[in-house]
C-alpha cells in the first residue's frame, strides 16, 4: 500500500486525539482516554444520550457508547492493525470509529512528493463484513470531519459495554 515511499503525516496523534476529545465534550458526551476493559484498551471513549449515526447528530432518549481509535497511521502494516483493533471495539461499543489526520505526504525513493488522502485509505481499506460498521473521522486542526458514519454493532457484549458504562460513571461530578 505503502511500498512506494515514506509517508509523513500532517498533524501528530496526540493534536488528533486532543482535538477529538475536545469536539466530543463539546457536544455533550462524557469522554474517557485509555479505558481498560480486559481484554481491550480503548484509546478515546465518549459515552452520553446523544446519537451519532448516517449523517444524524441528535439528542437521544438511549445512552451511547462510542470509540475512537486515534492513530498516525504510518504504513499498510499499522493501517491492517489500526482496523483490526477497531473491529474488536464492536464488542464493547455501539458505534467505533477511527480518527486520522487528513492528510499525509508520500516521498518516494526519487525525492517527489504526492500527497494522500488518510481517511480515503482508511475506508478502502475497511471493506471487509465488519470493518464495514466502522465509521471513519478526518481531523485537520482545527476541523473535525466524519466522513464515513459507523454503523450500529451488532456485536456488543453487554459485559464489556457495561463495564465502559461503570468507568464513565466514575468520571460524572
Amino acid at each position: 500500500m505503502f511500498g512506494w515511499g515514506v509517508l509523513f503525516v500532517s498533524v501528530g496523534e496526540d493534536v488528533v486525539r486532543g482535538l477529538v476529545v475536545k469536539w466530543l465534550r463539546s457536544a455533550g458526551f462524557v469522554v474517557l482516554r485509555g479505558v481498560s476493559v480486559s481484554p481491550l484498551e480503548l484509546d478515546v471513549v465518549a459515552v452520553g444520550d446523544v446519537m451519532m449515526s448516517r449523517g444524524v447528530v441528535k439528542k437521544s432518549d438511549e445512552v451511547f457508547v462510542y470509540t475512537f481509535d486515534v492513530r498516525a497511521i504510518t504504513s499498510g502494516k499499522v493501517l491492517k492493525s489500526v482496523i483490526e483493533q477497531a473491529v474488536t471495539r464492536l464488542f464493547a461499543a455501539d458505534y467505533a470509529y477511527i480518527a486520522v489526520p487528513r492528510s499525509a505526504t508520500i516521498v518516494t525513493s526519487k525525492g517527489k512528493q504526492k500527497a494522500v488522502d488518510l481517511p480515503k485509505l482508511v475506508q478502502r481499506a475497511a471493506n471487509g463484513p465488519l470493518s464495514r460498521r466502522l465509521g471513519v473521522v478526518a481531523v485537520e486542526p482545527p476541523k473535525i470531519e466524519i466522513v464515513r458514519w459507523a454503523l450500529r454493532s451488532n456485536l456488543v457484549v453487554d459485559e464489556l459495554r457495561n463495564r465502559v458504562l461503570e468507568r464513565a460513571r466514575e468520571e460524572l461530578p
